[in-house]
Formats: structure tokens, sequence, C-alpha cells
């Protein structure tokens, strides 16, 4: 009935909205990535989008350590990310992974090869998400590390790279 239509609209509606919003995402990082470059900063900002740019950059630079990783998470559950740290782990780089203690189930099989870290005393939650690499490569942004949070939900994440 009509009630069907205005909810069909209605989600159309917020679809293109949706899209609208990601396409002008793209546009200001395009702006911004370059006005990085011409400042001769290394660094690139990417939003979390279907195209799946900023979780293939983020596994890309995971591939390319060669010493560490230290993560700092809310929430880590992409199994893709923990299959390639437990990889890079076994290659005898070492990693790090400082989550909250409500969180680590996913990454607690892992705890003979990760190094993992939380708080156990006092208030408050850790909330942090960035990841350090070889200590001159980071990502910070506001995606933890879910398979939604990288490819799906409106997040942003700067990746930095010293020279």
């Amino acid at each position: 009935g009509s009630g069907h239509l205005l909810m069909t609209l209605y989600r159309s509606r917020q679809l293109a909205d949706q899209v609208a919003n990601l396409q002008r995402q793209s546009a200001v990082s395009k702006v911004q990535n370059a006005a990085l470059q011409q400042a001769g900063v290394d660094a690139e900002i990417l939003h979390s989008e279907p195209t799946g740019a900023l979780k293939q950059k983020y596994l890309d630079s995971l591939s390319n350590a060669k010493e560490s990783v230290t993560i700092m998470t809310y929430t880590f559950s992409d199994q893709e990310v923990i299959d390639l740290l437990a990889k890079k782990a076994s290659e005898g780089i070492q990693v790090t992974i400082v989550i909250d203690k409500d969180h680590m189930g996913s990454v607690k099989p892992h705890a003979g090869q990760f190094k993992l870290l939380t708080r156990t005393t006092g208030e408050g939650r850790i909330h942090h998400k960035i990841t350090l690499i070889d200590q001159e490569k980071i990502w910070i942004g506001s995606a933890n590390l879910s398979p939604d949070a990288l490819t799906k939900q409106n997040n942003t994440m700067l990746y930095l790279q010293s020279k």
C-alpha cells in the first residue's frame, strides 16, 4: 500500500543522501590530499567507503611492516586484519595490541603471538584508534578495527609517514 511506497521512497532518499555524502567526502579528501602533497607532507586522508580503499591501504601498510606493529583500539574484530597480523608475528614482527578489556575476544586466541595490553584498573575505556608501524608510519582516526568500520561506516583515517 501507500505505507510501503512511502517507506521505499524514504529509504531511497536515505541512500541518495549517503551516496552524495560519500561523493562530498571523496572530493574533500582529494583536495586535502593534494594540499598535503603540495606542502611536502607524506600523508593521506582516507574515508571508509564502499570502494574498500581505506581497508586496502591499511592492509598494505601492515603487510609492509618490517619490525613492529602497535595498535591501540577500542574493538578489534576484522578477521582479515587479525590473520595478517598473525602472519606478520610468525615472521618475527613484534605485534602489540592495546585494547579495551571488554573487547579482547577476537584477539585473545592470539595471546601467544601478540603482546596484548589493556587497562586493568580504574574507570573508563581504551577508545583510541591508532596504529604505529615500524616507528615511522602512523594511522589515526575514527575507525575501529571491524569489517564495517573499515568499509561501510562513516569513518576517516589519517595516514602519516615520517621522512
